[in-house]
């Protein structure tokens, strides 16, 4: 964790380093700071697939259907891809 967060002090635009140091947070049994970390990175980057698809089944796991909806719309309105589109338009009609 130190390593990733020093990471992110060189490189602060970098996802990378905070979005691993969720992933060990995750693998640690501790997914509210996972998902504290997620979430900061989705509100700069919220077209970023491998980031909302690590924070689904945290969401999902705390049944926030609501807040999965709100991060899948978001990400739909900002990705430019037609797969991803539709990736996430066939995640939000599984929550529907």
């Amino acid at each position: 964790i130190a390593a990733y967060r020093k990471a992110q002090m060189i490189a602060p635009r970098w996802y990378f380093p905070k979005y691993r140091e969720a992933m060990t947070f995750l693998e640690m049994g501790r997914p509210n700071y996972a998902q504290a970390l997620l979430e900061s990175i989705l509100r700069e980057e919220p077209a970023n697939q491998q980031v909302l698809q690590a924070l689904m089944p945290i969401l999902r796991d705390k049944h926030d259907t609501k807040r999965l909806k709100t991060y899948l719309q978001a990400f739909m309105r900002q990705t430019q891809n037609p797969l991803q589109k539709a990736w996430a338009q066939d995640e939000l009609s599984k929550i529907n």
